[in-house]
Protein backbone atom coordinates (compact mmCIF):
# COMPACT_ATOMS: atom_id res chain seq x y z
CA UNK A 1 0.00 0.00 0.00
CA UNK A 2 1.19 3.77 -0.68
CA UNK A 3 0.65 6.01 1.84
CA UNK A 4 1.12 10.34 2.23
CA UNK A 5 1.31 12.42 5.33
CA UNK A 6 -2.50 13.67 4.08
CA UNK A 7 -3.74 10.56 2.64
CA UNK A 8 -3.31 7.47 4.20
CA UNK A 9 -4.12 5.03 0.83
CA UNK A 10 -2.53 6.70 -2.13
CA UNK A 11 -2.44 3.54 -3.62
CA UNK A 12 -3.03 -0.35 -3.39
CA UNK A 13 -3.28 -3.73 -5.18
CA UNK A 14 -5.47 -6.02 -5.13
CA UNK A 15 -5.42 -8.86 -6.93
CA UNK A 16 -4.65 -7.67 -10.80
CA UNK A 17 -6.47 -4.48 -10.19
CA UNK A 18 -4.33 -1.79 -9.24
CA UNK A 19 -6.15 1.34 -7.45
CA UNK A 20 -4.16 4.94 -7.31
CA UNK A 21 -5.26 8.06 -5.55
CA UNK A 22 -2.28 9.90 -6.79
CA UNK A 23 -1.47 11.20 -10.54
CA UNK A 24 1.65 10.10 -11.85
CA UNK A 25 0.60 10.81 -15.57
CA UNK A 26 0.19 14.16 -14.97
CA UNK A 27 1.48 16.37 -18.05
CA UNK A 28 2.31 20.53 -17.66
CA UNK A 29 -0.93 21.19 -19.35
CA UNK A 30 -3.25 19.01 -16.89
CA UNK A 31 -1.65 20.51 -14.06
CA UNK A 32 -2.37 24.15 -15.29
CA UNK A 33 -5.94 22.56 -16.92
CA UNK A 34 -6.38 21.21 -13.06
CA UNK A 35 -5.47 24.87 -11.07
CA UNK A 36 -7.91 26.52 -13.27
CA UNK A 37 -10.35 24.49 -13.10
CA UNK A 38 -10.25 23.47 -9.33
CA UNK A 39 -9.58 27.45 -8.36
CA UNK A 40 -12.12 28.60 -6.32
CA UNK A 41 -11.66 24.84 -4.39
CA UNK A 42 -8.01 25.53 -4.19
CA UNK A 43 -8.55 29.29 -2.66
CA UNK A 44 -10.90 27.87 0.00
CA UNK A 45 -8.72 25.62 1.30
CA UNK A 46 -5.31 27.19 1.14
CA UNK A 47 -5.41 27.03 4.55
CA UNK A 48 -4.70 23.11 4.92
CA UNK A 49 -1.24 22.08 4.87
CA UNK A 50 -2.55 19.60 2.37
CA UNK A 51 -3.32 22.19 -0.17
CA UNK A 52 -0.37 23.88 -2.48
CA UNK A 53 -1.01 26.69 -4.26
CA UNK A 54 -1.14 26.67 -8.03
CA UNK A 55 1.84 28.36 -8.44
CA UNK A 56 3.97 26.11 -6.23
CA UNK A 57 2.21 22.50 -7.92
CA UNK A 58 3.43 24.30 -11.30
CA UNK A 59 6.60 24.88 -10.56
CA UNK A 60 7.74 21.99 -7.95
CA UNK A 61 6.59 19.57 -10.39
CA UNK A 62 8.83 16.95 -11.33
CA UNK A 63 7.41 15.60 -14.56
CA UNK A 64 10.13 13.70 -15.78
CA UNK A 65 10.81 11.87 -12.56
CA UNK A 66 7.15 11.07 -12.50
CA UNK A 67 7.35 9.88 -16.08
CA UNK A 68 9.91 7.90 -15.07
CA UNK A 69 7.83 6.38 -11.98
CA UNK A 70 4.41 5.99 -13.77
CA UNK A 71 6.50 3.82 -16.90
CA UNK A 72 7.82 1.79 -14.18
CA UNK A 73 4.84 1.10 -12.52
CA UNK A 74 2.35 0.53 -15.43
CA UNK A 75 5.14 -1.63 -17.12
CA UNK A 76 5.44 -3.78 -14.15
CA UNK A 77 1.54 -3.97 -13.53
CA UNK A 78 0.91 -4.50 -17.03
CA UNK A 79 3.26 -7.81 -16.84
CA UNK A 80 1.56 -9.26 -14.10
CA UNK A 81 -1.90 -9.57 -16.29
CA UNK A 82 -0.63 -10.84 -19.04
CA UNK A 83 -1.12 -15.13 -19.00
Amino acid sequence: MLSGTYCINQGYTLEPHLALQCHIEMTAEMIASGCEVGAAEIEAHLGSPAVQTPEHMQKQANLSQLHDVAERLYTQWISALVC
